[in-house]
This record gives structure tokens, sequence and C-alpha cells, in this order.
């Protein structure tokens, strides 16, 4: 059997040299273990009680011995496969070889199996624990694939050319990995050993250079700055310290407060950090405002999304699925009974983003809930950048040239009557992300039309309010109005490269 560490879990595989993972790497995409490889023998996408792929579905879909269904069943399914089925699939990398390194071991009676799970996410190939969507049975050391929360973080962050880049409680490095190819350099920090060790091999076998740390939190980069920090922390807000992953043994929502507040610290000037996190409300109220005293006073513009807010039961209910009836109802009863003794009478899950700008007035945003599972990043430097030009005030907006961005559109609602059709309604909107939309009245839609990043702002008011021959102080306060929305809502940008056209 393979590897045990003191946890009475597998050690995370060895990467070895270079030419064992690059090899290891060739054989994957030759095999076809890609994305689109996947998808084209997932099915009926059919899930046992666990969360995991239906052993019985899967097992008859890929009975072929073809080099992918050899692979889908040891690294998705985890069964045990013939050793010579294994060799040619992994082939030309000697079968040998990847037993070494532990990502595969001997099964009891004959054959080989992995303990590890390997999934991919953007064209990376990232191994992890086999785990489904429910919880049970796992063990507090695990480390967990790319979950929603995970694919929430790697969207909404911006992806800009990065000095220094930290993934804080990296996980098997899904983040840290993201964002090498913007990165001069990455550093991963967990006080999981075993996460550690996953996003080291991971690192390796997508052939990216990422520095490991072992510690807590900010501990391992004491004294340090980073352009950009990402974290999914373990943010639940729960009574239990079953999984180093979920829970964050701190009080309430203790733990993200503490995250966002020592991540201003450790932010360049300009500097941007990206967490989730979970917050309770001790009182109804704006989904916002417990977020809004985290990021008090920090020297940082802040911007704050929301994705979802949970009742208590409700709360407990989607993070204690899985385990059998009798606990199921107990843990639903020690959890409400926990976020009741905290007077906790609901719980936001939400996108921290700050991005540090001293010796300046911060603002404070807000927004949601956006289309989370999208990428957000290009949205987000955006309307960062939008924020501050609102911040200069009304005359420099007035000198501004907006343009639209790509992902736009603008659609009529048609009304008919009386036998002929009318434009019932107008809006602005944007296609992914953040869907932010506006009504477009006269002076929207006058705006738009030379929103081609020529027109200054206030000679497009001075226009309209030359052919109304009405005045130009009021047209070019509603003009300006008009822009300050586009600007915030992210539905126009400055083009400050045009040339100015009256």
């Amino acid at each position: 059997m393979g590897r045990e560490e003191p946890s009475g879990l597998p050690a995370p595989p060895a990467a070895g040299d270079a030419a064992f993972t690059a090899g290891l790497r060739d054989a994957l995409e030759q095999a076809g273990y890609t994305e689109a490889g996947l998808r084209a023998v997932q099915g009926r996408d059919e899930e046992g009680p666990d969360g995991r792929p239906n052993l019985a579905y899967y097992l008859r879909r890929l009975a072929e011995p073809t080099p992918l269904h050899t692979l889908v069943r040891l690294f998705t399914l985890n069964v045990t496969v013939a050793e010579d089925e294994a060799r040619a699939a992994l082939a030309p990398v000697p079968l040998e070889s990847v037993l070494a390194s532990g990502l595969v071991e001997p099964a009891p009676g004959g054959g080989v199996r992995s303990p590890f799970a390997m999934s991919i996410t953007g064209g990376l190939r990232l191994v992890h624990d086999p785990s489904g969507s429910a919880f049970a049975g796992i063990g507090r050391a695990h480390v967990a694939g790319v979950g929603a929360s995970a694919l929430t973080l790697a969207g909404v962050t911006p992806r800009r050319p990065t000095g220094r880049t930290l993934d804080l409680g990296t996980g098997s490095g899904i983040q840290a990995l993201l964002a090498a190819p913007h990165s001069d350099t990455v550093v991963a920090v967990d006080a999981n050993r075993r996460a550690l060790g996953f996003t080291a091999f991971n690192a390796a076998l997508n052939g990216v250079g990422v520095g490991t740390r072992l510690g807590d939190w900010y501990d391992p980069v004491a004294g340090e700055r980073f352009d950009l920090i990402v974290c999914n922390p373990p943010y639940v807000i729960s009574p239990e310290t079953r999984y180093q992953f979920r829970d964050g043994g701190m009080p309430e929502d203790r733990l993200c407060a503490t995250i966002v507040r020592r991540a201003a610290a450790h932010l360049t000037e300009g500097g941007v950090a990206v967490v989730l996190a979970n917050w309770g409300h001790h009182a109804p109220g704006e989904w916002w405002e417990p977020a809004a005293r985290w990021v008090d006073n920090l020297g940082c513009d802040a911007w704050l999304l929301h994705d979802e807010t949970f009742e208590p039961l409700d709360y407990a209910a989607v993070w204690n699925r899985g385990r059998d009836e009798p606990a199921y109802a107990d843990a639903l009863d020690r959890w409400t009974a926990y976020l009741a003794g905290c007077g906790i009478v609901a719980v936001t899950a939400g996108v921290v983003l700050l991005r540090r700008r001293a010796g300046t007035r911060n603002w404070l945003r807000t927004a949601g809930p956006p289309t989370l599972a999208e990428p957000l990043g290009e949205q987000i430097a955006r309307v960062f950048a939008a924020e501050d030009l609102l911040t200069e005030g009304d005359d420099v907006v007035r000198q501004v040239r907006l343009r639209l961005p790509a992902d736009h559109r603008l659609e009529f609602g048609m009304r008919a009557g009386d036998g002929r059709l009318a434009v019932a309604d107008t809006r602005l909107r944007l296609l992914r992300g953040l869907r932010s939309e506006v009504a477009v009245d006269d002076d929207v839609l006058h705006l738009l039309a030379r929103c081609d990043g020529r027109h200054r702002v206030g000679d497009v008011a001075m226009g309209l309010a030359e052919a109304r021959g009405e005045d130009p102080d009021v047209v070019t306060a509603a003009v300006v109005a008009v822009a300050r929305r586009l600007l915030a809502l992210g539905l126009a940008e400055p083009s400050p490269d045009a040339p100015t056209k009256r």
C-alpha cells in the first residue's frame, strides 16, 4: 500500500524530477485525459449517495479498456485496474515510476489503484483527495478538489500582470497555479502539510513554478508585501473543527474578519486582495453591513460582492449534507443552536475585494448578486478604475471620453398595438459576470451613440443642449449623472488613448 502520514491519510504524491512530471503530463494528454475527454465519457453525470460518481453506472460505461477509460477508472472512480491496462494508459512513462511517486499503488489482490483523484480545471490537472458533494467520512487533513467556491474565487480574481502573488490557504493549489502565468512570483501558504505536498506536485505536473510555505495564515510571510492576495479560507461559521478546509477554528466569523483586516498590511500600494468569506448577521439589515465593518479604516478601497444569504437552518443543511439521518438531524440541531447562541439570525456568503490606496479617501462599493461562476476579473478591474475616476468629481468626468465594453448589449423591447410596433423598453446590459443593466431614455441613448472613445462627456452634453435649445448647465448635469452611472456599473469605461472629437 502507499505511504501514510500521521493523519492516517496517504502522503501526497512526490513530483520527482522534471522529466517524470513532463512525461506524465504528455501521457495524460496523449490518452485524452483532458476537459474535453472527460466531458465525452461523462454521460448522464450520475452520482451516488455520497456525491461521488455512481460506480455501477460508470463501470459499465467505461468497460472498454481504452487508455482514457483506464485513467478515468484510476483517477475519477478510484477503482482497481489491471496492471497491464495501467501500464498501457500511462506509457511511455514506466508504471514503476508512477508507483514510486505514490500517485498509484499496488491494490490488494492484484492490479493497481490510486488513492487520489485528478480533476481538470482551466486546462490544469490537479491531484487531490477523492470526495463528492457530501463531506461525510473524510479526514480532518483532507485536501479538497476544485469546488464551487474555488471557481468563484478564480472567476473574481483580476488577471493582470502581477509581481508577487500570495495564495493564502492554498489547498490543492488551484489559485496559485492560475496566478502563475501572470505573476513573477507565487507563494502558496497552508497550515496543512498535505496541502502543500499536493500543491508542489500539481505545480510540477502542470509545469509552473510555485513556492510553498507551511504555517498559519500570514505568519510564514511576516513583513512581506504582495501585489495580489487570493484566499479561499475555511470560512464556514461552524460549531465543529472536523475539517481543516472547512472549519476555521475561531468563534463565529472571526477568522474571515481577521484574514481581511490583516491583508491590508501585506498589500503593496495598488495591490489587490480577493477573499471569500461568510459573515453573520446579529440583526436584520443589509447583506453587506457586517463585512463593511471589517474593511473600515484599512487604507483600502473595498468592494463587497454578494452571493447568497441563508437562514440558520438552511445554512446548517448545506454544510451537513451526506450524513446518515440520525447524524444529520443531530447536526442540524447543534448548528442552529450554535448560531442562535452567537446571536446570529442569518449568514451571508460573499467576496471581499480590497485594493490598497493609502493617503486618500477610500471608497466602499457593494454589489450583488453577480453570476460569480463566470469570469469577472476584467469587469472588476474596469470598475476599480471607474471608482477612482468618480471620486475626482464632475469636472473630471466631463473630460472623459467613454467607450462601451465588448461584453455589452443594447436591447430593445417592442410592443404591438394599433397595427404597428413601438419601442416599449430599451436597456443596456452586460452579457456576463456582473450582469449590470440600466434603462435607456433619450439622454442615455444620445450619450451611448457617442461612446466611441472620441467624444468628451462635456462636449456631448453641450451638443445635446444646443440641439434642444435647453440650458447647457442643466443638460450637462444630467448627462454627467448618466456617465457616472454607466461608469459605476461597468457599462462604460474611459478611453484615455483616443483623440478628442467635438
